[in-house]
């Protein structure tokens, strides 16, 4: 595989040469584990051939509407979106060209889809909905005397705004309290994890492009102030925070890469129905527990599938 600009060439022997836009909405370690499971499954289901011209909307919905415009002007055979906010924006660009979404939590939330069984339209793809009571049974498990939630989230993001809603209606049920920060681009995160400090026991996050961007600037409140982070995603806990239990990321990709090889072997999106991401697994950064105040028990440890140092 050899990388020109925006571009992915992908040449073996392949009878019939077939033309795949790819738009990401972010970097991002998560976001980047769908994409390379998407150009692995492709490249290894008989597309070996294609050509991927690939752009990334570098977290900003204005961009994600230019780059989904640009590709529909090309008319590739494929739109593959990875994100809520540019698979809502390719869809809204074209009604005729097939699109296949990854990395989406609520595609009926974000309006793409009729139904996960009939998806009826041009699209389909991969559903991730992380499931929240995990999450809060870590939580309960690592910080026992934890009462208040923070979270921090873009709500213009379908995604983000239905996982928030249904950790906040779990967490409630337990008896946490929330205090809920929402930021509308990424230069705002620093500020609003700040604003946090002192009214909350530890910190959550949701998979949420906007805050991912800047996921750094989290980490760095929450380790000056030793306030336990924890997040939705492995990719949080790579980048800092305690822990996740989440979902298989690289799997959704691979997920994502056999709808797209249906379509493109001629099935219709609207036939096609949205698969559910099912696999969780234990994400631990054992360095950022010390640092933030926390003890890993060594039997989570041992459970953990990814430990990041």
């Amino acid at each position: 595989m050899t990388l020109c600009a925006s571009q992915f060439n992908l040449a073996w022997a392949q009878p019939k040469l077939k033309v795949i836009a790819l738009t990401q909405i972010a970097e991002g370690s998560d976001l980047d584990d769908v994409r390379r499971g998407i150009i692995d499954t492709i490249t290894k289901g008989g597309f070996a051939d294609a050509t991927i011209n690939y752009e990334n909307a570098q977290g900003d919905v204005g961009t994600a509407v230019q780059i989904a415009q640009r590709f529909v002007g090309m008319s590739p055979d494929i739109i593959i979106a990875i994100g809520t906010p540019v698979a809502q924006a390719v869809i809204r660009s074209t009604k005729t060209i097939p699109v296949v979404f990854g990395g989406i939590g609520d595609p009926l939330a974000a309006g793409l889809i009729a139904s996960l069984e009939h998806p009826n339209g041009n699209a389909t793809g991969t559903r991730a909905f992380t499931p929240v009571e995990p999450q809060l049974d870590l939580i309960g498990k690592l910080v026992p005397s934890a009462k208040r939630i923070g979270i921090l989230n873009n709500p213009a993001e379908a995604n983000s705004r239905s996982i928030s809603d249904a950790f906040i209606k779990a967490g409630e049920a337990r008896g946490y309290a929330f205090v809920h920060q929402m930021v509308t681009s990424s230069s705002e995160t620093y500020t609003a994890a700040g604003s946090l400090v002192g009214k909350v026991d530890v910190i959550w996050l949701p998979p949420d492009s906007t805050v991912a961007a800047s996921l750094e600037s989290v980490v760095k409140i929450a380790l000056s102030n030793k306030l336990p982070l924890f997040g939705a995603t492995s990719g949080a806990v790579k980048s800092g925070a305690i822990g996740s239990v989440g979902l298989d990321w690289y799997r959704i990709g691979v997920d994502t890469g056999q709808v797209a090889i249906r379509v493109l072997n001629g099935e219709r999106p609207a036939d096609i129905a949205v698969a559910s991401a099912s696999v969780t697994s234990l994400s631990l950064n054992p360095k950022s527990a010390r640092l933030m105040g926390v003890e890993l028990p060594g039997d989570l440890t041992a459970q953990a599938a990814r430990i990041t140092e």
